[in-house]
């Protein structure tokens, strides 16, 4: 019995249709693919008889489909008559990632001319997502499938991703930016004693930890609570004090020791009232000087700058002005170090 030739159409769903292979059916039987049991297109030659193709010729038909579903999405071009069938895997191996952080996967097509078409999907969305990109966040502590998919859903690759806690960072070191005494001069007579106190800024620093030290013990030595002593009768010599955290900060005190001290005493200048020592009735020497009211550090100041109420100048005075020393606010912050030139200032 005569039988009828035919081609299957089913380009995406068949092998047959695929390789353009002619099929031959009994006219006793259905008209239809014998893989995919599609409906065959009837064969025939140009006399509009039935006409066979040569076993060796196969008619091979290409369809691309060009379509971006999201990035990492790949087409599968048919063409290669089903030899080699394509894997996916996903790299890397192992992945681990912290709460609230990304880790990228890669999906790796094996043969790399293969294109398949996939989607990125996460098991559990509780521990961790996946965007199209194959960007894994993490969530909540714990382990999770991350999978590629086809178009039908069907399961390419998997792994498994380890969520962990997210580490809590330690926290930071805050060096310390000054150091500051209370005293930029001293003046003393053998095995008097004076006290310094240092400030510390910022005041929250990790380590606010102070060396004392003095350039010369044999003049004058100091303890590490900033205890000046004198020893010798006459001589200068500087006390340092350093902030231990390795910032390098530091501060000094100039002190000289002598046989005769002028005398201390208290002047009332109006805009505020000095301390310290007394020369003609006048600030000379060593002292302090707290300011009354809003007025000009010094005469000698060649940029005017203004001290509020409750400033207070430590340092050098001569003849009622001030020329060196530490200018510090009313609560206790030091505002700048002060060294003025004397020339063509007039006394008071």
């Amino acid at each position: 019995m005569t039988k009828l030739k035919g081609i299957c159409k089913n380009i995406d769903g068949c092998d047959k249709a695929e390789r353009g292979e002619i099929q031959e059916i009994e006219r006793t039987s259905k008209f239809e693919c014998e893989e995919c049991h599609k409906p065959l297109q009837e064969v025939k030659d140009k006399s509009g008889k039935k006409k066979g193709l040569p076993p060796l010729v196969f008619v091979i038909i290409g369809v691309v489909l060009l379509a971006g579903i999201g990035a990492g999405t790949y087409l599968f071009l048919s063409g290669d008559k089903g030899k080699t069938p394509a894997t996916v895997t996903i790299t890397p191996e192992n992945p681990i990632v912290q709460v609230g952080e990304t880790v990228k996967l890669m999906a790796k097509v094996d043969p790399e001319d293969k294109r398949i078409n996939w989607k990125w999907r996460s098991n559990d969305e509780g521990v961790a997502t996946v965007n199209e990109t194959g960007l894994v966040t993490g969530v909540t502590e714990g382990n999770v499938n991350i999978i590629v998919a086809d178009e039908k859903d069907k399961v390419l690759d998997s792994i498994t991703v380890t969520v962990e806690k997210e580490k809590v960072q330690p926290p930071q070191d805050i060096p310390v930016e000054s150091v500051s005494l209370n005293q930029s001069a001293l003046t003393l007579k053998m095995s008097q004693n004076e006290n310094l106190i240092a400030t510390v800024n910022p005041d929250n620093a990790t380590n606010k930890s102070l060396e004392w030290s003095s350039s010369d013990t044999s003049i004058v030595t100091v303890d590490e609570n900033g205890k000046v002593t004198a020893i010798a009768k006459n001589g200068k010599a500087k006390i340092i004090v350093k902030a231990m955290d390795g910032s390098n900060v530091s501060d000094s005190c100039d002190v000289s020791i002598t046989t005769s001290i002028p005398p201390a005493g208290n002047i009332d200048l109006g805009y505020g009232t000095y301390t310290g020592d007394m020369k003609n009735g006048k600030a000379n020497g060593t002292g302090r000087l707290v300011f009354k009211l809003r007025h000009t550090i010094s005469v000698a100041d060649p940029q005017n700058r203004m001290a509020e109420p409750g400033d207070y100048l430590d340092g050098q005075f001569e003849n009622n002005n001030f020329y060196s020393g530490k200018w510090f606010g009313r609560d206790g912050a030091q505002k700048g170090a002060i060294i003025l030139q004397k020339s063509g200032v007039p006394s008071k």
